[in-house]
């Protein structure tokens, strides 16, 4: 074999490497455009369910008129619950005790209070303070 027999080897060897390369960085830029896609996917749905969660929470508020937490809304019910158990009543869902309530939003320069009264007894329990 000569020596431009073995040149010309080489060059073919060296034309099929950057044929692989180049074919590999087609295939790397490729991928890299579908894991962008595929994560921006991901990240629209991730805020599809936040925005889908915030929106049940703004509905549950408008159906009652007035903004309460879920938290609020608990504390709430627990007082109910005991404040009806100590004047005669089990439950709100077992008639015992035939009290009725009323809220009270009192705005101030700190924020809202709410408070929620019992109109047969009087007792009142602050459920939102800021």
């Amino acid at each position: 074999m000569g020596r431009k027999e073995e040149k010309e080897d080489i060059k073919k060897a060296l034309k099929e490497i950057m044929e692989s390369f180049n074919d590999l960085i087609d295939e790397n830029r490729d991928l890299r455009k579908e894991n962008k896609a595929l994560k921006s996917k991901h990240y629209k749905d991730r805020e599809l369910a936040r925005l889908s969660a915030e929106l049940n929470a703004s509905d549950r508020m408008i159906a009652k008129g007035f903004p309460i937490s879920d938290e609020e809304n608990r504390a709430i019910d627990e007082w109910v619950d005991e404040h009806i158990n100590a004047h005669g009543g089990r439950t709100r869902t077992k008639i015992g005790c035939s009290c009725l309530f009323h809220y009270e939003f009192s705005p101030s320069q700190l924020g809202t209070f709410g408070t929620i009264i019992c109109d047969m007894h009087g007792d009142k329990f602050q459920f939102q303070s800021p």
